[in-house]
């Protein structure tokens, strides 16, 4: 029998949301053993959310240094803001660009690396 992947719409499994819930949320457990559903959700949705917070704030962080190490080359007059280089977080709109997502994969991977080497220094 072969194994077939995962689609979009298949159910989560417990194994899985267990899996979600002591990996990457921090429940122990038996919080999660205790856990009702609609509270394991709202704990999901705030840990995206948190997630994502951090990626904007990232994304802030590397504009902001770019574009000063950018001015730095330039004359006055030449000089860009950051929303020049990038577009704010929230301006992205349906009409920009669509990047692949095997090309997000990459970015990501490249950003957590370059994390990672930052606090080992």
């Amino acid at each position: 029998m072969s194994a077939s992947k995962k689609k979009e719409s298949d159910p989560v499994s417990l194994s899985q949301l267990r899996a979600l819930a002591l990996g990457e949320m921090g429940f122990r457990v038996v919080d999660f053993g205790l856990c009702r559903l609609v509270y394991f959700w709202d704990a999901l949705r705030g840990l995206t959310k948190a997630k994502m917070e951090r990626y904007e704030f990232t994304f802030n962080i590397a504009r902001m240094s770019v574009t000063a190490l950018l001015n730095i080359q330039m004359a006055p007059d030449d000089r860009i803001t950051p929303s020049q280089l990038w577009p704010d977080w929230g301006d992205q709109n349906e009409e920009s660009e669509k990047i692949d997502p095997v090309e997000i994969v990459k970015i990501t991977r490249s950003a957590i690396e370059l994390l990672n080497s930052r606090k080992s220094v």
